[in-house]
């Protein structure tokens, strides 16, 4: 089994905040982020797999806390090809998110 915690995660980029305050623990499940572009998915993958440092906050991986880049962890970049594809599928739930708080 293993574990992602994520504890009160912030990355200040010096006028811009990409991350605040973020915390969650993922125990042998498989997650996807969605977001739109800028809401801080690759800056949180960079934080975790080590590319970037968290201005402030904990990661750890099984217990053990990540405080440099990983050797068995990779990063698929994303592509632009992929955002028309994203965004018919962010409309469709935000439709229906939408619908369902009402």
């Amino acid at each position: 089994m293993s574990t992602l915690k994520v504890e009160n995660l912030s990355k200040q980029y010096e006028d811009v905040t990409a991350l605040e305050d973020v915390s969650f623990e993922i125990e042998d499940e498989f997650v996807v982020l969605l977001g739109e572009s800028g809401a801080g998915k690759s800056t949180l993958l960079r934080c975790v797999n080590g590319l970037t440092e968290p201005t402030e906050g904990s990661i750890y991986l099984d217990g053990e806390e990540i405080t440099g880049s990983l050797t068995d962890v990779g990063m698929i970049f994303q592509r632009t090809t992929s955002s028309r594809a994203f965004r018919r599928i962010s409309t469709r739930l935000q439709g229906h998110w939408t619908a369902s708080r009402c």
